[in-house]
């Protein structure tokens, strides 16, 4: 009769679903960086059709791919249901088929193991130690939405499509998706075959599903013998939230006892010599008794959290003399426990019970010395039973569940499988519970940890918008994307939330005579103008201890992009950071930016630089206009900055600024309007102090300046010069400009050392450096006079002072000791100052903006970087 827990079996080990999703998730998470063990790609670049087209579809597909969930069913052998959610952009050749341009939501399918033939080729000596699952075709669905538009922020209605939809057009697009999923499940993603030993094949396995108790994976197990019987006969799911239990049948434990049973029953036929002294003048009597032993009764009585052996054993001994005869009973209870901490079942023998009566000559004498042997014996064979049955048990669990530490053959069991999907698995048991038909022990399977989501970003091919196509969540799905932009001179942020798609597109609109998209609803920095471009991606994650699907959201990772100059080869030409306009800092406060500071160059233009001392008026933006209109060159681009000196704009701020900023946007000129920070322009274009009217310098592709009028100038005399100066060239282009080093990026331990220590005290070592602090962060911040956060810095530094383990606190500021010196006093001894009079520390850092705070773990891995006042996540 079959055992009701572990059925036909010794043992059954299950892995609950929620495990199996957690496994997934790893192999999602793994992104081909292990060659050695699977992975899931979390994002694909393909072209549909190049080998096999369906419906005449051609074209190039981008897709993310979210972690895909298995399903079980409930008494399956070789089959199983898997979910994968997607998100997809199409652009079809020309003259293709229609197919939807964007395309989201869930495909489930249905895969089922199969043996690998051994008549295919190159399989014949090695089939049997490899399964395979196969999709099946008909199973194929797909659940979500496929639109054609390309209207960048509009809403599109879910439709839910498999066999029988019906015939709307939106129905026509799903049934469309659904064809090519088919047909690259069953050619371009059919799975590879997973070596495996016959306990993990076709027909080893069986699946679970319960309303209450959830789902899980059995798998037999033979634990004296290769596992024999009817897996149907397994139905009980007796995991109980644990993510694996081992059941093992009460005939097994029991089986353990028979080399008991045989030392006890040899113990019958026995000799037991009994000396009997007798009062004088009788002699003493020597005699010898013959042990006779009944079968020995055992019975199996569990108590939930432990269970005892109850021993019962009747004899007699007889004997040929004069003397009585005796009987005996003997009662022993074993007891079988857990032990939590080692993870092993343990067995303790209780008092042993001997009782031995006689009933006739010298029945008190005979009693005592039978019971005494009695004692002796059985206590010896108790003793080595329980030692030789621990051994067994502390082999059980290793068997199956082996320790962490110990090599594994990634065949032969349960953990052995798990480490050869992901190599940081490992289980420990937890608890026991000892039940009629046999004990169950579960416990917990630890994964590798989830990674956050990864953020990243690039320009279409087309630059028309951005594509996050990289952008995804380890072990989980990207549910959304939000897009917020801040541009240069404006307020507040616009921004776009999208869920159908990972591509931010504005349309294409008129085009100026300088190659400029006019501003339109829908203009997007680093394509249109200046700016930052922030992302925030949310979604779900399978938890790696759960396996519950959790909400998670990303930080915001922001870009900024703007024109990179190089005029004269000098990095030293700073600007105010005015997206930050949108919150409440004095204008002198704003951050300062590094307008040589991109990360690639922009494409070599003209550059018209207009610098005034006093703020804008009619008669300056006639001149602007003017010469631009009577411009008559199509050539040639043209970049116009325009230049307040420093300190002009402190009183009319952004008020005045942002009017400037759209004047000569309406212009359709690429623009840049700022202020002159620290004169870093005027020591570059040689603008004169104390000028009444505007000054105007040309500057050639090359970087040279090709016109520098003095006194007035009127719009004939710019237009003029525009015509006949001005030298073929692209239009200016916004590229991403540098904003500190990458998160994950590695620090040097000396990173911090400035250029001259003569600003040290000579008796005091140098500053720490990152990954110098022992087990404590370093928090550094970048500054220039006015844009310094000393609020941000001093609390930082309370924190550290209070409780002496916060993060060591370094302040590098740009500039001498007369900017150093003063925030010394101002900060006190718990910040560390270091002087970057040329740059060469921000450098080192990647620095284009001043403020930006980098966060350094003690090992000197980049852990946050906020940029600017508005601590902007990079």
């Amino acid at each position: 009769m079959a055992n009701a827990v572990t059925g036909d079996f010794e043992a059954v080990v299950q892995v609950s679903g929620l495990t199996i999703n957690r496994l997934l998730a790893t192999m999602h998470q793994n992104a081909f960086t292990d060659p050695t063990r699977p992975s899931f790609p979390h994002s694909v670049t393909m072209w549909l059709g190049d080998d096999h087209p369906v419906d005449g579809v051609r074209g190039r597909l981008e897709a993310q791919i979210g972690a895909p969930r298995i399903v079980l069913a409930n008494g399956a052998t070789d089959h199983f249901g898997l979910e994968v959610d997607i998100r997809a952009w199409y652009r079809g050749d020309p003259g293709t088929a229609a197919f939807p341009t964007y395309i989201n939501g869930m495909v489930r399918a249905e895969y089922r193991i199969q043996d690998v033939d051994p008549h295919c080729r190159g399989w014949s000596n090695i089939a049997q130690d490899y399964f395979w699952v196969r999709v099946v075709e008909d199973s194929v669905e797909f659940h979500g939405t496929a639109v054609d538009d390309w209207t960048p922020f509009q809403p599109v209605a879910s439709v839910v499509a498999g066999a029988g939809s019906a015939p709307t057009t939106p129905a026509e697009n799903i049934a469309k998706v659904r064809k090519q999923v088919v047909g690259l499940l069953l050619r371009r993603f059919q799975a590879t075959p997973h070596p495996v030993s016959k306990r993990f094949r076709k027909g080893s396995l069986r699946s679970l599903h319960k309303p209450i108790g959830g789902s899980a994976v059995v798998v037999p197990v033979g634990l004296t013998r290769e596992p024999t019987g009817s897996l149907a006969s397994v139905n009980d799911l007796f995991l109980d939230g644990s993510d694996v239990a081992i059941a093992v049948s009460i005939e097994y434990i029991m089986s353990l006892l028979n080399p008991t049973l045989r030392a006890v029953r040899s113990y019958d036929g026995q000799s037991v010599p009994v000396h009997i002294s007798t009062d004088w003048p009788q002699p003493d009597i020597d005699t010898v008794y013959r042990i006779s032993v009944d079968r020995p009764q055992i019975q199996w009585q569990p108590h939930g959290w432990y269970g005892v052996f109850n021993v019962k054993i009747h004899g007699s001994a007889k004997t040929d003399s004069v003397a009585a005869d005796a009987t005996f009973d003997v009662e022993q209870n074993v007891t079988l426990g857990f032990d939590s901490g080692a993870g092993t079942l343990s067995l303790t023998a209780g008092n042993l019970k001997v009782t031995a009566n006689a009933d006739g000559l010298y029945s008190g004498t005979v009693a005592d010395a039978v019971r005494d042997n009695v004692y002796d014996t059985v206590k010896a064979i108790v003793d080595q039973a329980v030692k030789d049955i621990q051994q067994v048990l502390d082999s059980l669990t290793a068997r199956i569940l082996p320790d962490p530490s110990t090599p594994v053959d990634a065949t032969q069991n349960v953990i052995g499988l798990l480490r050869s999907l992901d190599g940081q698995a490992g289980a420990r048991l937890t608890d026991c519970v000892f039940r009629t038909e046999g004990v169950v022990l579960r416990g917990q399977i630890r994964l590798s940890p989830r990674r956050r989501p990864v953020i990243q970003w690039e320009m279409t091919p087309a630059r028309d918008g951005f594509s996050a196509l990289q952008s995804w969540i380890p072990g989980g799905r990207i549910d959304q994307f939000e897009w917020r932009w801040y541009w240069s001179n404006s307020q507040p942020a616009d921004q776009a939330t999208l869920n159908d798609r990972f591509v931010l597109h504005r349309p294409w609109g008129a085009v100026s005579r300088w190659g400029v998209q006019l501003r339109s609803a829908h203009s997007l920095p680093g394509i249109d103008g200046n700016g930052r471009l922030c992302l925030q991606v949310t979604g779900v994650q399978t938890d790696p201890v759960s396996g519950q699907l959790v909400p998670i959201s990303s930080v915001w990772r922001c870009l900024r992009f703007g024109v990179f100059l190089d005029l004269f080869h000098t990095p030293q030409l700073f600007l105010r950071d005015v997206p930050e306009l949108v919150q409440d800092v004095p204008f002198p406060q704003l951050a300062v930016v590094r307008a040589g500071g991109g990360n690639e160059r922009s494409t070599a233009t003209n550059v018209l630089v207009l610098y005034l001392e006093h703020p804008w008026d009619a008669v300056t933006a006639s001149t602007l206009r003017g010469g631009l209109e009577t411009c008559r060159r199509y050539d040639a681009g043209l970049l116009a900055v325009v230049l307040f000196k420093e300190g002009v704009l402190t009183t009319a701020g952004a008020r005045a600024l942002k009017s400037v900023d759209e004047f000569v946007a309406h212009l359709g000129v690429p623009r840049i309007v700022n202020e002159d920070v620290r004169g870093s322009w005027a020591r570059a274009l040689g603008f004169h102090g104390g000028s009444a009217q505007p000054q105007w310098r040309l500057v050639s592709p090359a970087g040279a300046v090709t016109w520098a009028p003095e006194g007035h100038v009127t719009a004939d005399m710019l237009g003029k010069v525009l015509d006949t100066r001005l030298q073929p060239s692209p239009p200016a282009t916004p590229v991403q400009m540098r904003d500190g080093l990458e998160i994950g990026v590695h620090v040097a331990p000396d990173a911090l050392h400035p250029p001259s220590y003569d600003f040290f005290d000579p008796n005091c070592p140098p500053p720490l450096g990152p990954g110098r602090a022992g087990t404590r962060q370093s928090v550094v911040t970048f500054v220039q006079p006015g844009s310094l956060q000393t609020p941000h810095i001093s609390q930082h530094s309370e924190q550290s002072a209070r409780s002496g383990e916060g993060p060591v606190n370094v302040v590098v500021v740009y500039g001498g000791s007369a900017e150093t010196e003063p925030l010394m006093q101002a900060l006190g001894p718990d910040v560390i100052i270091v002087p970057d009079p040329t740059g060469v520390v921000a450098d080192r850092f990647n620095i284009g903006t001043w403020p930006t705070t980098v966060t350094i773990e003690p090992g000197g891995m980049v852990s946050a970087v906020e940029v600017g006042v508005l601590g902007l996540v990079q």
